[in-house]
Parts: structure tokens; sequence; C-alpha cells
């Protein structure tokens, strides 16, 4: 996995240790990295890579590319680090009825585990709770539908947001981090995070590392009018896949197999239909 950090994360985690607030910052930078390699484990356990960890201010960013991802394991990927900062919270919470001592060096953390685990479930894109609900609208509706959904709620919670911002200011009660996050769900949901993707994961080393448990070949006939996309939908980590490409009258025009897959979608679109490619 490539890391890279902004200097104003690093300007930000020494300016909190500067004023006194070194544990809450120490506290968040672990349940941040827990929170996002639990993305990546569940990714690479699908057959999934999410490759690049970025440390900013507002957050992390772990990136990668979803073309063909199944909405089913989206919603897993996206939930996976919520759910594992609030099973340490809970760990961590059963250890102060055991060794009550604990409380006074953890309770920062378990804090931030859940601040981390709820804010990041609010259905939101690019939040984990609008990545899940955007692969959930997915699967009824194409994804471009889907984006555009989320996208005017999106829109309607940051206005939301913004207007019991002003009204708690009005009544003297200023809270920065309203109007931080309204701004970063409204900015985020106007310019599209394009780099916010899952890296497909089925290069010659992840298949030698399940060829040593034995990898099952799963054969799966196919209509010729199918597209590059369609049929990487069908991939499955578990399985090594071969396609029979049949035409009308169920007769095998081609056969092609996962690796070959992979390499026509970088060469060609993935709109690209198997009957065009045949006849090329």
């Amino acid at each position: 996995m490539k890391f890279s950090i902004s200097p104003l994360f690093i300007l930000m985690i020494a300016m909190l240790i500067l004023f006194g607030f070194w544990i809450e910052a120490v506290s968040y930078f672990f349940v941040i990295l827990l929170h996002e390699f639990a993305h990546a484990f569940v990714a690479k356990r699908l057959g999934y890579s999410l490759n690049k960890l970025k440390l900013a201010p507002y957050g992390a960013q772990l990136t990668g590319n979803l073309d063909g991802v199944k909405w089913q394991h989206d919603v897993l990927i996206s939930i996976a680090g919520p759910f594992v900062n609030l099973i340490f919270a809970f760990l961590f919470v059963a250890l102060w009825w055991l060794v009550p001592a604990t409380y006074a060096f953890s309770n920062v953390f378990v804090m931030a585990s859940v601040f981390t685990a709820v804010f990041n479930l609010i259905p939101i894109y690019p939040l984990d709770g609008g990545r899940a609900l955007l692969a959930l609208i997915s699967s009824k509706h194409s994804r471009k539908q889907a984006y555009r959904i989320l996208k005017v709620f999106g829109i309607i919670f940051a206005v939301v947001l913004n207007v019991v911002s002003v009204i708690v200011l009005i009544f003297g009660h200023l809270n920065p981090s309203f109007i931080v996050v309204s701004l970063f769900i409204f900015t985020s949901t106007i310019i599209p995070d394009k780099n916010s993707k899952y890296e497909r994961l089925f290069s010659m080393t992840h298949r030698f590392s399940r060829l040593k448990k034995g990898l099952q070949v799963k054969e799966i006939m196919i209509d010729d009018s199918m597209t590059i996309l369609q049929i990487m939908r069908l991939l499955n980590p578990n399985y090594f896949s071969r396609f029979i490409i049949i035409d009308n009258s169920f007769k095998k025009i081609g056969e092609i197999n996962e690796l070959e897959l992979e390499t026509l979608a970088t060469k060609f679109n993935k709109h690209t239909s198997m009957q065009k490619l045949l006849d090329r």
C-alpha cells in the first residue's frame, strides 16, 4: 500500500500536540488507521485492492479502481471501517468493567472510535454510509442514476446543516463543526471523487496464493452481446473463470478466460461487446 501525508495533516497534528491535545491526536490517528485498514482488508478478501492511503486534515482517503465490483461487495467494503471502529469501542468498554483503571487512558480512544463510526455511517456520499447506499441503489438502478439520487440527497442534507449553523450562530452559540461538516458534504457532493474506487485484484500473485489451497475453475456461458464490463461483473475471486461465448442458436463461437478479459479491458472500451471483438 502506498502512503502519502498532506503537509496540512502534519501541521494539524503538531498544533494539537502543541496545545496539549496529544492524547486526542494519537487516538484519532490510530482510529483512522484501523478504519481504513479494515476497508483494505475486506476488499482484499473479496478480491479487490485499496492500495493508496492519503492522510489529510479532513481524515483519510483510501483509493483504487471500482470497475466491475459487485454491489454486495461494495456494501461490505463500505461498512467494514465503521464496524471495526465499533468493535474496538465495545472491547474497550468491556475492558473498563474488568479493569476500571484502563478508563483513564482509553476513554478518548473509545469516543473517537464511536464518533468516527457514526459520522461515516451518515448516508451521504462519499462517506461510508453513502457508499453503501449507493451500492444498494445501484442494485436496482444504473450507477449513473444512483449517483444522481445521492447527489440530490447530499445537497439537501448540506443545505439543512448550513441552515442549522446559521440558526445556532444567531443565538450566539457558534459551532464551527457544523459549518466544516456541511461544507465538506456540499463540496464532496458537487465535485465527484473520481479516485475513490477499488482496484480489481485478479493479479498473478493473488492467483498463485489461491493455488496453494486449490483454485476451482468455473465455466460460465455468456451471450455474444455482453460487454467487457458486464462480464467483469461476473468475476469471483474464489474461482478462475472461463467464459464460453455463444450466439443466438446456442452455438459456441468463442472462449475467453478472466486473464484474457483483464487484458481486453486495458485495450478496449469496457462497453465493447464480445461480438464486436470477435469480428475484429
